[in-house]
């Protein structure tokens, strides 16, 4: 269900700069990889690493 609403499928490459253990975050992710889509993870949010990991990885959604 939730695939479809966010556009996720198997060109999604997911940033996640937020620790799995919280709720969404690993929702999110299960989402995307269940869709056959790519996760990015960062250890904790640092804006140069995400801006970094959006280009290198190119990061469809965060």
């Amino acid at each position: 269900m939730f695939g479809p609403l966010y556009g996720f499928g198997p060109d999604t490459v997911r940033l996640s700069p937020a620790p799995v253990h919280h709720a969404a975050p690993l929702r999110f992710g299960g989402v995307v990889h269940a869709c056959g889509g790519t996760v990015v993870m960062l250890r904790h949010f640092d804006a140069e690493q995400a801006l970094s990991a959006i280009e290198r990885h190119r990061v469809t959604h965060t």
